[in-house]
């Protein structure tokens, strides 16, 4: 039995939510759809409230918007179910066996999470360039690549879990702005030896965002990564390895990047951004946080 579960925020819903039902009348096993919208403009508000009227799907508003964490552990609350499929409403899947492919993997005890791609051809918007190019590249990975690093490779763009597991984890609501809950739920994960399971089930990432919102949602969870490596020096992943490392030179770096943002800014607006530079980029801007 299946909850499929969609915080929403400022994007029409009412594609994916088709889709999904469109597939989920396949099921031989019961389940629902329920999405929760965090605060939206009412523009946004009156073209979602069709799907209220959806056989299957429950529709609620909050007032006002209490953060992605908060969000997804309000929705698991709600759910009926024991299994918990999360998806960001800015998704669309790939193929018409997304549903029943989550189902096949699904184990007790066990967490299930899908590949997120990219469109092959670029965005017609030169300004959203940057944001494609790098979810191609870092993000649109094979499920055996990523299984190699199962917890550092947790993402919650979209992935199944047991709601009696996530419901004892919960993400961290004390992070509010964008960014690295995934992080942190990755390492509770591994403190408690529960497998994580990579497949290449995708999700395709709809709204790739202007380079100038990218970057500031990139430095917004580069805030939440310090945050959360201040409060435990043992969390995971690549670019508080590196920070550690390097700490030495942490005043170097910092230097480096203030000195250099607005031209690495400029830099990945053009039409062959840097992706190595785009790494010093986080790493400086993580210096100058002092952890």
């Amino acid at each position: 039995m299946l909850s499929i579960l969609i915080p929403v925020y400022q994007f029409d819903v009412r594609p994916l939510v088709q889709a999904l039902l469109e597939q989920a009348s396949r099921l031989p096993e019961a389940w629902e759809i329920i999405c929760l919208d965090d605060g939206s403009p009412e523009a946004w508000r009156e073209k979602n409230r069709e799907i209220s009227t959806w056989t299957g799907v429950r529709y609620e508003e909050l007032p006002k918007n209490i953060g992605r964490a908060q969000i997804r552990n309000r929705l698991a609350q709600e759910a009926n179910f024991p299994c918990l499929l999360f998806m960001d409403c800015d998704g669309m899947p790939v193929g018409t066996n997304f549903l029943s492919a989550y189902l096949t993997a699904c184990r007790p005890g066990q967490v299930v999470v899908g590949t997120r791609a990219y469109e092959d051809t670029p965005p017609t918007d030169p300004t959203r360039f940057f944001h494609w190019h790098y979810g191609r590249t870092r993000e649109q990975r094979p499920a055996a690549e990523r299984n190699r690093l199962p917890y550092d490779a947790f993402c919650t763009f979209h992935f199944l879990c047991p709601r009696e597991l996530f419901l004892d984890i919960l993400l961290d609501e004390s992070l509010r702005q964008y960014g690295h809950e995934d992080t942190q739920f990755g390492y509770e994960l591994r403190k408690r030896n529960i497998p994580v399971v990579h497949i290449d089930t995708a999700l395709l990432h709809l709204d790739v965002e202007p380079t100038d919102i990218f970057l500031k949602k990139t430095r917004q969870g580069i805030e939440n990564l310090a945050y959360l490596a201040k409060k435990n020096p043992e969390l995971g992943s690549r670019l508080l390895q590196a920070y550690w490392k390097l700490r030495p030179l942490s005043w170097l770096l910092a230097g480096l990047f203030i000195l250099g943002r607005k031209a690495m800014e400029w830099q990945f607006g053009t039409k062959h951004p840097s992706l190595r530079l785009f790494d010093f980029y986080k790493l400086g801007y993580l210096n100058t946080l002092k952890i």
